[in-house]
């Protein structure tokens, strides 16, 4: 059900993966500064499921009253707006940020000892 009614975030987190790759190529695979922006890049693949409602919100509507009910399906409706995709992808790209301060501060040893910093 979920790549039926979902199927867009398959291919945006395959974008994703190739903009983060990209990226970790453009900086060097070994440089903390190019393993950092491909993360957060990757990290922006975490909005993916979120896209069917801007994108696909009839039909993710319809799903939702299906399951949960019309009354359940009128409120997310009402509290979906098509610009709320920004703040998730902002929220994705904070966390990312977090992510990376605390990889880097749990395994920075691990890392240095690799190589990679």
């Amino acid at each position: 059900m979920f790549v039926a009614t979902n199927w867009i975030a398959v291919p945006y987190s395959i974008f994703c993966g190739l903009i983060a790759e990209w990226l970790l190529s453009a900086f060097g695979r070994t440089s903390e500064k190019g393993i950092r922006v491909s993360f957060l890049a990757m990290s922006c693949s975490t909005v993916g499921p979120f896209l069917s409602i801007i994108f696909m919100k009839d039909k993710f509507i319809q799903t939702c009253a299906e399951y949960y009910g019309a009354q359940y399906a009128q409120t997310l409706s009402d509290m979906t707006p098509p610009w709320l995709i920004l703040p998730l992808i902002i929220l994705a790209i904070v966390g990312g940020i977090i992510g990376n301060a605390f990889t880097k501060k749990a395994l920075g040893k691990h890392f240095r000892k690799a190589g990679i910093v």
